[in-house]
């Protein structure tokens, strides 16, 4: 037995290394065999009753050890899987043939079955590193029948066992050991966990995230769904830009409950789509139906094209949404048009005061707004529009 599977001997690492979590692991599937079953069948396996007994290796050199008494070009081994276990989701390295590695390698685990099979896992913390470790295996002239590479996610494996422990599948001992993985993960490697359930996903950003972009992928197969950009926290869908009122339709938390947003007319063609069309119109008869369950608010903003949100004015419009909608329906769209930074102050902050599109508290962050512009207009002569938005 590998001396790093004792629980009684010491591992010298620190506990955030990834070489911590996968000792974790195969101590788990070591003494659990219906752990040891979960990531079989998550691989194509079948279940270790229909196996050889198990033995767990970790920092392995070789695939299949051989016998003092046998040359390797004397083993056949009937099933070799390399596993890419990472937290990568969706990733495909199915039909990738295993090349013959060159140089000395250090296997992150083992699971042997005689020759009958062997599971040879390459370990990530990370998304997106390299795979050549899983897709490359030294096997010293042993002969092997069928071999092939798997993906797995941690949050996967770490789903099914966490199932073990609800469905009260375990053992007095084997719960207690489960248990302080699901511990030891969550105060080290968070970010691994599962996220089925946003209640799964707890308080972690990053799991919460990839729960509503899970969801979101769910409800627009096939769509561009991507995590927004922090410090926002949802799953964003981007749309065709054609004869469209927006551009971007996203999941995002709402205190206990899920909200669906979208941001029409930021750019001058989704206001013309919106409000040149009697869209508008049907929006605000849609919105005085189902008061307690759409809502909207305007959005009214200074920007250039492409322009971050860091670097929008978004003002303090204290119009009622119905008022806001009819008048950009009317004579005020006109309004929504391209101009340079030192027209805005003389020319259209006025009327947007005026109009109750801007607030007086807004003027000091105009000032702080056009002396950005001013610096940007020494380099570019980009023009600065104003948005008739919507929140909805």
């Amino acid at each position: 037995m590998d001396r790093h599977l004792s629980v009684f001997l010491p591992y010298d690492r620190p506990p955030q290394h990834e070489d911590q979590l996968t000792r974790a692991a195969m101590i788990v599937m070591r003494t659990t065999p219906l752990a040891r079953d979960a990531l079989l069948a998550r691989v194509g396996a079948p279940p270790s009753a229909r196996l050889p007994d198990a033995e767990l290796d970790i920092q392995a050199r070789d695939v299949l050890k051989v016998p003092a008494s046998s040359a390797a070009d004397e083993l056949t081994l009937r099933r070799l899987i390399s596993v890419f276990l990472s937290p990568d989701v969706g990733r495909d390295l199915s039909g990738t043939v295993i090349a013959e590695r060159i140089r000395e390698q250090r296997l992150d685990g083992v699971l042997r079955f005689g020759d009958e099979l062997v599971v040879v896992i390459e370990s990530k913390i990370r998304g997106d590193e390299p795979s050549d470790q899983a897709e490359q295996l030294r096997r010293r002239g042993i002969e092997i029948e069928q071999q092939e590479v798997k993906t797995l996610g941690w949050h996967e494996l770490i789903e099914d066992w966490w199932a073990l422990l609800e469905r009260g599948l375990l053992a007095p001992a084997e719960r207690v050991l489960m248990d302080d993985l699901i511990v030891f993960t969550e105060e080290h490697f968070a970010h691994l966990l599962p996220f089925t359930t946003l209640g799964r996903a707890g308080e972690n950003d990053l799991r919460r995230q990839r729960r509503l972009v899970a969801l979101m992928k769910e409800v627009v197969p096939g769509g561009n769904v991507e995590p927004m950009r922090r410090p926002d926290l949802g799953a964003v869908v981007m749309l065709d830009e054609a004869d469209r009122t927006t551009q971007r339709i996203a999941l995002v938390p709402d205190g206990d409950n899920l909200a669906l947003c979208t941001w029409l007319a930021e750019l001058k063609p989704q206001a013309q789509a919106l409000y040149r069309t009697g869209r508008a119109q049907r929006l605000a008869e849609f919105l005085a139906r189902q008061p307690g369950t759409w809502q909207a608010r305007p959005n009214v903003h200074l920007a250039f094209r492409n322009a971050p949100a860091g670097q929008r004015l978004y003002m303090k419009c204290s119009l009622e949404i119905g008022e806001y909608i009819r008048n950009w329906a009317g004579a005020d769209f006109a309004k929504v048009d391209a101009y340079r930074h030192d027209t805005i102050r003389e020319s259209l902050w006025p009327w947007l005061r005026e109009r109750h599109y801007a607030a007086p508290e807004d003027d000091e962050r105009l000032e702080t707004f056009l002396e950005r512009l001013r610096t940007r207009d020494e380099i570019t002569s980009d023009r600065y529009g104003v948005s008739a938005g919507l929140i909805a």
